[in-house]
């Protein structure tokens, strides 16, 4: 879903919500990648366990061939992919969109280069983009709500008070 905010045509009208769940990566729009810190000290991904957990630097992975290329970034793209980086990224920020993530959603589906640098489990990275997406794209528009004491459970997540009112926000 994440993936397709990028690429959909959105139809006039009503606006379209996109909901994003926990996936194992995320699209990233240029070559940063998000190094957790605290204090000022680069920490590993897992201490990141809340929006306010870690601050982030960002740099241009090394030794990961490979990192932005199509479903991780924008290189190698498709041949069906519509539009350029700058028409994919303008669509993404256009789009509103909302993360969820649980708080105890800690295993990645993706053992990639790739995805390993975008975070180190699926809430890791959830948090990590986040906060890309906070500094680069879409700078206060889109949401994340982090369900507490919920796994990689869709009905968990969905079900959920905090889910609710941004379904009908």
């Amino acid at each position: 879903m994440q993936r397709y905010t990028a690429y959909a045509k959105f139809p006039s009208g009503p606006t379209t919500k996109f909901f994003v769940g926990s996936p194992s990566s995320y699209l990233y729009y240029d070559t940063a990648r998000p190094i957790p810190q605290q204090n000022g000290v680069d920490v590993s991904s897992t201490v990141c366990t809340t929006n306010d957990a870690c601050t982030f630097r960002y740099v241009t992975p090394s030794g990961c061939s490979g990192f932005n290329d199509w479903k991780y970034g924008l290189d190698a793209r498709p041949a069906s992919a519509p539009g350029n980086a700058a028409t994919l990224r303008a669509r993404y920020i256009a789009a509103d969109v909302t993360y969820m993530a649980g708080s105890q959603d800690t295993g990645s589906a993706d053992g990639s280069c790739g995805a390993n640098v975008q975070g180190s489990g699926r809430l890791q990275c959830a948090l990590t983009y986040a906060a890309y997406d906070r500094k680069y794209l879409a700078t206060a528009k889109n949401r994340q709500v982090v369900i507490t004491k919920s796994a990689h459970d869709e009905v968990c997540v969905t079900k959920t008070p905090a889910v609710a009112q941004v379904y009908l926000s």
